[in-house]
């Protein structure tokens, strides 16, 4: 790892976005969570074959393989809105196990790497790289470009003081792939950001949220489903099913998140940055 930026934190935005932005940024947004997760899954698959690894439980060493990627810049709120999805006893079980076997040591605001959580980290990037290179280094030049491009995007992305601010103040890899996979992993960051004003501005909580997405997109939840109140006085929920108005709902919500992204995403060729994703290898969608 070499100390320095991820990303630049210019803004370089240069045309309002257009529906067609809006539209290739939900595109795209698939097609980064491809990439993302295949490498994620290769990793978690070696868990138990890890030196280190394999002294933490699944629950608590698959979250790290996206939190070591900022280890000088953890803290409980940066870990808490990056899995803000995650129930809440889960996440609390990551913290008992982490910071009770001193992998992670509270100090001030932060929560200092230990030495023995610094090791599973080594083993990680390590893993990580060898993914990324066995998937995608015959496809050298498609990587530099998405790559470069995933720059440009964030670069002019919010920084405000949350999840993309940390990523781009912490340390890149020196390995070309697995600094890709970092990047695509921060364009995640930058669509949750939009994505956690979207469904804030209908005055939903995390839970309901993941309700909802579930009916909408058959996508796995965290936890089981559960309808709160709020959600039924809204006309979302009847009879424990998630009603037409729900669904339409759950699509403003995501089109609105696609719309908070889009002009970051104008700065480059958007169309072209989603071929050369569609063109890299991974798990399908």
């Amino acid at each position: 790892m070499t100390r320095g930026h991820i990303f630049g934190t210019g803004r370089a935005g240069s045309r309002l976005p257009t529906i067609d932005d809006v539209t290739l940024a939900g595109e795209i947004a698939s097609e980064v969570d491809r990439l993302v997760w295949t490498i994620r899954d290769a990793v978690r698959a070696r868990r138990t074959h890890l030196a280190s690894g394999s002294a933490l439980s699944a629950g608590a060493f698959n979250p790290l393989i996206n939190l070591l990627s900022f280890p000088d810049r953890l803290s409980e709120s940066f870990i808490r809105r990056r899995y803000i999805y995650r129930p809440q006893n889960k996440l609390e079980a990551f913290f008992h196990e982490l910071v009770g076997g001193e992998y992670l040591i509270p100090h001030d605001d932060r929560l200092i790497v230990s030495e023995k959580l610094a090791a599973i980290g080594g083993e990680i990037a390590t893993e990580m790289v060898h993914a990324c290179r066995t998937l995608w280094s015959a496809e050298a030049d498609a990587v530099a470009r998405a790559s470069a491009m995933a720059r440009t995007v964030i670069d002019s992305g919010d920084l405000r003081d949350g999840l993309l601010q940390v990523a781009t103040t912490s340390e890149e890899s020196a390995d070309p792939y697995r600094r890709f996979w970092q990047r695509l992993s921060a364009l995640r960051l930058l669509r949750n950001e939009a994505h956690v004003d979207a469904w804030r501005s209908h005055g939903l909580e995390p839970s309901e949220i993941e309700a909802l997405t579930d009916a909408w997109a058959g996508s796995l939840m965290q936890a089981p489903v559960q309808y709160s109140q709020k959600l039924r006085d809204l006309g979302y929920v009847a009879n424990d099913v998630v009603t037409p108005d729900g669904i339409a709902a759950r699509q403003r919500i995501e089109d609105a998140t696609d719309a908070g992204v889009a002009a970051a995403f104008a700065t480059i060729d958007a169309q072209e940055f989603l071929s050369t994703l569609r063109s890299l290898p991974g798990q399908p969608d």
